[in-house]
């Protein structure tokens, strides 16, 4: 049991250090001037990276052996290599969750712009007040034409006489009516994919929180979202920085404690006493006591 507690605790611990190298890295590779000064400070922070995750094991040894400076200098490393891998944490997690928050901002900004149009193009479709059909409307113009003033009024371009000024008026607004039939359809086909889009967006998230997650923590706290964006982002970078700089030392604890209580259950093995002429004498069972001569000596008993 305790061999499957700290594998577990070991890949955990692993899985820890990963994402602390790959935040670090990605944090200050984005900080250089160019792509070499960037490559380089992700290699510094890398660095940093893996003396944070063993350092703790390293003063734990220097520890259990008395090498007290050596312990010193470990702790005040570890402390500078914590400290900077925590900001990089932080600058991670800032970065990470500002790009999310503009891209929902982004969307949200979209569907309102989308809903506005939305609204704009019933208007104008109410405007129009549902014409026929053009197939109907061009039926009419077609059918119009046949009329003989059609031709008396050389297709309405010279209409001289009432009848066919009459007639030329009905044929124009049968043409406004049929570009009204147009610009509906128009109209008609815009805002249904106006509402498709609005309904993916709406079904993506747009419209909501900025950041849902920090969203729903600051109505049940009544909090800012900005603060409950810093909480979650502290959190986060406590959490990985904490499990990679000390994951691999706690689970390799249960065995370090083993091993002491081992060697405390271990017997004593009692070397034998020699006399000063070289024979040994054989050491009695029992406790051995000891006690002070009149002159002040100690001797066994």
């Amino acid at each position: 049991m305790r061999w499957i507690v700290s594998i577990s605790c070991v890949a955990g611990a692993l899985l820890f250090i990963a994402a602390s190298m790959l935040m670090n890295w990605s944090f200050w590779s984005g900080q250089g001037t160019d792509e070499k000064s960037g490559q380089t400070l992700g290699a510094v922070s890398i660095g940093v990276d893996i003396f944070k995750d063993t350092l703790p094991l390293i003063i734990g040894w220097a520890l259990r052996e008395r090498h007290r400076f050596g312990a010193l200098v470990g702790i005040v490393f570890m402390s500078g290599c914590l400290v900077f891998s925590f900001a990089s944490a932080i600058g991670f997690a800032a970065t990470s969750r500002g790009t999310v928050t503009a891209s929902h901002e982004a969307s949200a900004s979209h569907l309102a712009s989308l809903k506005s149009e939305e609204q704009n193009l019933q208007a104008r479709a109410a405007k129009l007040n549902a014409p026929r059909p053009a197939s109907l409307i061009e039926e009419a113009i077609t059918k119009a034409k046949q009329d003989r003033r059609w031709d008396s009024s050389k297709q309405c371009s010279d209409p001289t006489v009432e009848p066919s000024r009459v007639f030329c008026r009905d044929i124009g607004d049968l043409r406004i009516e049929l570009a009204a039939s147009a610009e509906a359809d128009r109209i008609a086909t815009r805002l249904k994919a106006v509402q498709i889009e609005c309904n993916q967006l709406t079904i993506a998230g747009a419209g909501q929180d900025k950041d849902i997650q920090a969203g729903f923590f600051a109505r049940i706290t009544g909090q800012g979202i900005d603060s409950i964006q810093n909480a979650l982002g502290l959190l986060l970078a406590l959490m990985v920085e904490f499990g990679a700089a000390f994951g691999l030392f706690l689970a390799l604890l249960p065995f370090q404690q083993r091993g002491d209580r081992d060697a405390r259950k271990s017997p004593t093995t009692l070397l034998p006493l020699r006399q000063a002429h070289g024979s040994t004498i054989k050491r009695l069972p029992g406790p051995t006591k000891f006690v002070r001569t009149a002159d002040g000596r100690l001797m066994i008993e």
